[in-house]
């Protein structure tokens, strides 16, 4: 069956059922964490959407999640990745992913970051969880950040909205309530309970 790839549209179509290994490579791309990125946090015409290679079919990702949508990132071209419209926590999100073979997609990089905010601004949702969490160390609200995925990188810097992680108040003490982060609708990195289910985005080599 022909996968839809998601371009300025969303298309959801069934996808075949597939078992898969769990896969521990992580590819980086571009290290540049401000590439292609507005001062505003706008993504630049250069970043729209587009048609990636396909010559190397991607892995379904049924039956970790129903509905999946491939989708094509510039920069991202070397990776596969589904949205998954079906909201859940952080970690089930992150099981779902590693069932797959990949990981929940994190900001470590411009086309990455770039790519679940577009996503979150596409898709009519509450919000896209990505592979962003804080150590439980942390003494402070931006402190001690980074991916939950094996082997991923940590980021360079990170990008987060005005006020932004506010851990839930705003008197700026840290007290381990939002631990985990998200795009919201309107394309902003914040921080919010790892319980609260949103949906999310894989990514895995091809």
């Amino acid at each position: 069956m022909s996968r839809q790839i998601l371009t300025s549209t969303l298309l959801v179509l069934p996808i075949a059922f597939v078992t898969l290994e769990a896969c521990s490579t992580f590819e980086s791309s571009d290290t540049s964490a401000d590439a292609g990125v507005g001062g505003d946090g706008s993504i630049g015409k250069e970043d729209a959407p587009t048609t990636g290679d396909a010559s190397t079919a991607c892995p379904p990702l049924q039956p970790f999640c129903d509905g999946g949508v491939e989708l094509s990132c510039p920069g991202l071209e070397g990776r596969c990745l589904f949205f998954c419209p079906s909201a859940l926590s952080h970690d089930n999100a992150q099981a779902n992913c590693a069932a797959w073979g990949g990981c929940l997609l994190g900001v470590q990089d411009a086309p990455r970051l770039n790519c679940v905010r577009m996503a979150s601004q596409t898709v009519p949702s509450s919000g896209v969880v990505v592979d962003l969490v804080q150590d439980a160390a942390a003494k402070a609200q931006r402190e001690g950040w980074g991916p939950s995925c094996p082997g991923a990188p940590q980021p360079t810097s990170i990008m987060w909205g005005p006020n932004e992680p506010d851990d839930g108040n705003d008197a700026g003490a840290e007290n381990h309530v939002q631990q985990c982060a998200f795009f919201t609708p309107a394309g902003i990195l914040a921080d919010n309970a790892c319980g609260t289910k949103f949906v999310y985005v894989c990514d895995r080599p091809r």
